[in-house]
């Protein structure tokens, strides 16, 4: 929201003169009299103001702990490691941090990054904890609750459980 304070100004536009047609004849004057040259405009203050809205987002983001940034499949490099998208809803995006996955019996570990799109202090990154015996997942210490068919969970689950 930081960043959209910072206003964009319209580029700077000059239209430049129509040629002199009174030395031609036929049909070149006819295109010449129709023909208008096209607006000349300098964007380099609307540039500016866009290199200025980015910079406010990225301080933003450091301070609050993150790092933007995009790669083509296989995951991002988020400061801390390497993440893979693997679900979202209309509110929420589900990021598997790439190496934390581990199996002892029927659970099954990993962390996840948890980006709420509508609040931002509302994301939250820990330890998922999915029982396959239960068919159940809880999140660092919290306790076990259900993991309904289709639900982000078990997307993630079933990456998770893919990918140990």
């Amino acid at each position: 929201m930081e960043s959209y304070k910072v206003p964009i100004p319209p580029p700077s536009c000059v239209q430049p003169p129509k040629d002199d047609c009174s030395n031609k004849t036929g049909i070149a004057k006819g295109f010449c009299q129709g023909y208008t040259p096209p607006m000349k405009c300098d964007y380099s203050s609307v540039n500016e103001a866009k290199r200025n809205q980015t910079e406010v987002f990225k301080n933003c983001m450091v301070a609050n702990g993150w790092q933007l940034e995009y790669r083509k499949l296989g995951g991002t490099d988020l400061s801390g490691g390497t993440f893979e998208k693997i679900a979202y809803t209309s509110s929420n995006e589900y990021y598997l941090k790439l190496g934390t996955i581990h199996r002892s019996g029927h659970i099954y570990s990993a962390i996840i990054r948890v980006i709420n799109l509508e609040n931002s202090n509302k994301s939250y990154q820990g330890t998922f904890y999915f029982d396959s015996k239960i068919n159940k997942f809880k999140i660092d210490q919290d306790i076990y609750r259900a993991m309904p068919k289709g639900s982000a969970t078990a997307i993630l689950f079933k990456r998770v459980k893919q990918l140990s």
